[in-house]
């Protein structure tokens, strides 16, 4: 009973991490950062469309995610 208690309090904690803060990094660009051959950082990527972030799993779990 105390292994079930112990996950559904960190599922809490997640949950109301995401809700406090819904973005994270995008894995695809590393948050917006391609070194090009020169140096500089351009931030396109497909998957961001040259944000830098992405919605987390928990906070579109808890919905809303539209306006984000």
């Amino acid at each position: 009973m105390k292994p079930l208690l112990f996950f559904a309090a960190l599922t809490l904690l997640y949950l109301g991490y995401c809700w406090c803060y819904p973005y994270t990094a995008c894995g695809n660009c590393d948050g917006g950062k391609h070194l090009t051959s020169d140096g500089k950082f351009w931030r396109k990527c497909g998957r961001c469309k040259g944000s830098g972030t992405k919605v987390r799993l928990g906070r579109k779990l808890l919905g809303g995610t539209r306006d984000l």
